[in-house]
Formats: C-alpha cells, structure tokens, sequence
C-alpha cells in the first residue's frame, strides 16, 4: 500500500475554511455595522428633524411671550386711560359742586341754624354747626332730603354748651354727595328755607 500525505490538504482545507469563516465574520461585522449606523443614521435624522421642530416651536412661543408682553401692557394702558378718564369724568362733574352746594345753602338753611364747618370728603358731606332748636334742625335734614343730589342726611351728634345758653345746640351731620345726578337749583333742586 502506499502512503499519501492527507496533511498538507488537511491544512489547506483548513485554512480555507478559516479564510472562510473570517471573511463570514467579516462580511457580518460589516453587516452588522452597516445595519447600526443605518440605524444610527435614521434615529440621528428623528433625533434632529425633532430638534429642529423644538426649535421652531421655541421660537414661535418666544414670539406668542412677547406678543402676549405686549398685550398686557396694552390692556394696563387700557386700565390707566379707564382711571384716567374716569377721574376726568368725576371732575367734570364735581366742578361746579362747590358752587352748587353754597347757592343751595342759601335755599335749605332755615332760620335760627347756622353752620360753623363744612367738609368734603371724599362724597361724603361733613357738617357742623349751631341750633337754636332740634324743630329747625330738622327742617334743615328735610330741606337736604328735597335735593336730588345729597341723600341720606344723618345727624351724628346734638350737644349743648354750658359756654353757650341753653337754647343753642350744637350738632354734626353728614350727607352722601350723588355727583352723577348734579343738578342746578334753579330746575328743581330748591327747597323751602322755613
């Protein structure tokens, strides 16, 4: 019998299969990395293409922030004109009030009462003064009850002096000033001075 060497093509053979089985690995490495940074790539795209949305949305409430900035401070103008010209529309109805009020003195006071303080406050009507009896005092509160711009006539206090004889007395009032519905005395606003 003779003898054949298997061994070199043992080898051979081996080394092929080794070249094959790398080349295998190789190709699936290449495979495999192909498919991570195919992977990689798409979710890097989401990743961005969300970015930039993020962005665009950043931006566009940057822009509503300011826009609504702006409204605001457009609705506090809006508020300080309304004060403003509501101020104006209560002077403008107040400014003749003084004038009113001593011309309707003149016409409400009655005999025997006479007034040594009057204060505004506010719409709120502070008077002080001397009696000569309770009768007349209120006379005066119905005489202020006829005008159509004071209401509610309260008298606070009625005291006698032992300074003063016995028949003064001295009182305090006050009286609720309607400006909205000022009007002169002469259409209507009178009342008797009994």
């Amino acid at each position: 019998m003779s003898r054949i060497n298997l061994l070199p093509w043992r080898e051979e053979a081996k080394q092929k299969q080794q070249q094959e089985y790398l080349t295998m690995l190789l190709a699936a490495a290449i495979a495999a990395a192909l498919i991570m940074f195919a992977v990689s790539s798409f979710y890097g795209s989401k990743i961005a293409t969300q970015q930039a949305r993020n962005n665009y949305l950043k931006q566009e409430t940057a822009i509503l922030d300011k826009k609504i900035q702006e409204l605001n401070d457009l609705k506090q103008r809006k508020k300080d004109l309304e004060q403003r010209l509501k101020l104006v529309q209560e002077l403008q109805l107040s400014r003749n009030l003084l004038t009113q009020l001593f011309n309707a003195m003149a016409d409400i006071i009655p005999a025997g009462v006479y007034l040594t303080r009057v204060e505004k406050t506010g719409r709120l009507l502070k008077i002080e003064g001397i009696s000569e009896s309770n009768n007349r005092l209120a006379n005066l509160v119905r005489n202020i009850d006829g005008l159509a711009w004071l209401q509610s006539p309260s008298i606070q206090t009625i005291e006698v002096d032992e300074i003063r004889p016995k028949l003064l007395s001295k009182f305090v009032m006050t009286v609720q000033i309607v400006e909205q519905e000022l009007v002169s005395s002469e259409q209507g606003g009178k009342a008797d001075g009994n």
